[in-house]
């Protein structure tokens, strides 16, 4: 199963953007095997699509509500609880800037979940997060 990041979403959401092709292929391929959505990735890609200014967007909340549960109907979703905290899943943030806190915590639910954290960012250090670098899919 993967933890699919913020911009993974969108980029299966939205057809005109730039990765959208790439993760729909990994979807086609991967999906039934299980992929997941939590609380932070949920929120986060409705609120960036939902915003009026996302280009070509849905242009509000609740249009981009129906983008996500849209997706929802792709076989193999399941939802992870948002049920720890990062200094349980981070043992240390030395070095670590404020842009790499969600995905070093994303990265640390996919590994509490036995899962696997695919993402489209190349900025965090996976080995950051015990376990991490073997549950890190950059697509």
């Amino acid at each position: 199963m993967h933890l699919l990041d913020v911009n993974v979403l969108i980029a299966r959401a939205d057809a005109a953007h730039v990765h959208h092709h790439a993760v729909a292929a990994w979807m086609n391929r991967h999906a039934a095997a299980g992929w997941a959505t939590c609380p932070l990735t949920e929120n986060g890609m409705i609120r960036i699509l939902g915003q009026p200014a996302y280009p070509a967007g849905p242009g509000d909340p609740h249009r981009a509500l129906c983008s996500f549960q849209q997706l929802l109907a792709i076989p193999g979703h399941r939802f992870l609880p948002d049920d720890f905290s990062l200094p349980d899943g981070v043992p240390s943030l030395k070095g670590v800037t404020s842009a790499q806190l969600t995905d070093l915590y994303l990265l640390a639910l996919a590994v509490r979940h036995n899962a696997r954290f695919l993402t489209l960012d190349r900025r965090i250090d996976p080995s950051l997060v015990p376990g991490g670098a073997a549950a890190y899919v950059q697509l």
